[in-house]
């Protein structure tokens, strides 16, 4: 579940997610002389991943602080099936699993909700979120022709945390070939090809 304070900070339950996440290590970490690498990778796909992925379109403005442990203990996760050591870097350990950082993981999983909400493929109060550009004027603009969103009105960064501003943000800044895509199929898929490739 997600874990809320009573200030409405993410602090605890970032700090339940790297506990859930240093047991699974070690789980890997205690199996990993009985199973092949296959093995392992899909026990951190199955056990390791749902934790990262779940409700972060709400929590992953929690913070820099957040993400750095979450990056840390992915690497650290990705060092235990590679069996290599501590000290090496964590982008040849992402490089050599194919796996992206905890941020783009976050970055997809909130394209893919805004473009469902566009879709009218989330409850009503989620597609009230977004409005694009051509609902609200006609001037001749680039964003708009290219299915750009309006951002709402945030002059605390607090308020540019919330989900309506930053998922419009984050859809403006997809390609035009992206935000034109017909199926969430097709949207995940040119997602992966633009975005997701582990260079």
């Amino acid at each position: 579940g997600v874990v809320i304070d009573n200030t409405l900070k993410w602090h605890d339950h970032c700090e339940h997610i790297n506990k859930k996440l240093a047991q699974i290590i070690g789980i890997i970490k205690c199996l990993k002389p009985y199973l092949n690498r296959q093995a392992l990778l899909t026990m951190y796909t199955a056990l390791f991943l749902p934790h990262i992925q779940y409700c972060s379109t709400v929590w992953d403005q929690a913070g820099k602080g957040c993400l750095e442990k979450l990056q840390k203990l992915q690497a650290r996760a990705g060092r235990v099936i590679l069996g290599c050591d501590r000290y090496t870097p964590t982008s040849d350990v992402l490089h050599t699993l194919g796996w992206v950082p905890i941020a783009d993981i976050h970055r997809r999983s909130k394209a893919i909700l805004v473009f469902k909400a566009l879709n009218d493929m989330t409850p009503p109060h989620l597609t009230a979120l977004f409005s694009q550009l051509s609902d609200i004027h006609t001037h001749n603009t680039r964003l708009r022709s290219q299915g750009g969103l309006q951002l709402p009105k945030a002059k605390s960064q607090h308020r540019k945390q919330a989900l309506s501003f930053s998922g419009a943000f984050l859809w403006n800044s997809l390609s035009s070939r992206l935000k034109s895509a017909q199926t969430l199929a097709l949207f995940k898929r040119l997602y992966k090809e633009e975005y997701m490739t582990n260079g």
